[in-house]
């Protein structure tokens, strides 16, 4: 749910492409990857401020859209590893949700792969 686009939320539908929607079910605005073809888009949190759009992706890679226009602002290259294991296994986890602290700009990463020890939640400033 977003303040600043009331009765909208954030869908992604585990394709290359995440989309925000009105909840009648109107594409609103959609949010593509520009730097590679045929990664999927895992999950979704919008930034405290409501300007971004963070999106994880199946490469270990973390999509940051403006959510106002839909374009790429940043790509995080090494997010997965870096959210999941701290960077220290040189293996990227599928990231299975993510959350964004209300006040402090931390993106946190939770990964249901059976090969992270439960309960793990890494965070990206």
């Amino acid at each position: 749910h977003l303040h600043s686009q009331a009765n909208a939320m954030v869908v992604v539908p585990r394709c290359d492409r995440a989309y925000l929607m009105s909840y009648s079910g109107d594409v609103l605005r959609t949010y593509v990857r520009d730097d590679v073809q045929g990664s999927e888009f895992l999950a979704a949190v919008v930034g405290s401020s409501e300007r971004y759009l963070f999106v994880a992706a199946d490469d270990g890679k973390c999509v940051v859209f403006d959510i106002h226009t839909g374009k790429v602002e940043k790509i995080i290259r090494s997010f997965a590893e870096d959210c999941i294991s701290g960077g220290r296994s040189g293996k990227a986890c599928e990231i299975s949700g993510l959350v964004c602290h209300p006040h402090r700009g931390f993106i946190g990463g939770y990964s249901s792969d059976k090969g992270q020890k439960r309960g793990i939640l890494g965070l990206w400033k």
